[in-house]
Formats: C-alpha cells, structure tokens, sequence
C-alpha cells in the first residue's frame, strides 16, 4: 500500500523570465497555441525546448567563444545552421 510523502522544501523545476516580444508576434503565438488547445507560455517552452535540444556546442580555439550547430530534419532532409 502506498503512502502519502510529504516534501516541503522541493522547489519548483520551473522559473519565471520576462521576455519582450513584438505584439504580432505574440499574437500569433497565441493564435497558434489557441488552434492546437495548448497554452501560448507552454507552446513557448516546447519551441524553446526543440530548439536547445537540436543545438549542439562546438568548441572553438579561442576562449570566450561559442559555436553552436543547430539542425533541423524534415523527411529526407537535413538543414544545418552554425550560429
């Protein structure tokens, strides 16, 4: 038989940001989280989450310096971005 745990001090795994965002864009957003019955700050961290996911740290000879490989598969597809 289970038994309740209590945990007082865990601490929420999610923090809060402000993020400035041009009106359309927010708009849209919204419009597209509204069409797939998601919330628009969920929509939000589900991109953000796909995008770190796919973007993978190269290292550079030069201290202070970070690389990123960003890709993207669609299909047969593969499209690479170094940022």
């Amino acid at each position: 038989m289970a038994s309740k745990v209590v945990l007082p001090n865990l601490k929420p795994t999610t923090k809060t940001i402000s993020l400035r965002l041009p009106a359309h864009l927010l708009d849209t957003i919204k419009t597209v989280a509204n069409a797939g019955d998601v919330p628009y700050q969920s929509l939000i961290t589900i991109w953000l989450q796909e995008k770190v996911v796919h973007a993978v740290p190269l290292h550079h000879p030069r201290p202070g310096i970070f690389l990123f490989l960003t890709f993207l598969i669609e299909g047969d597809s593969l499209y690479l971005w170094l940022l």
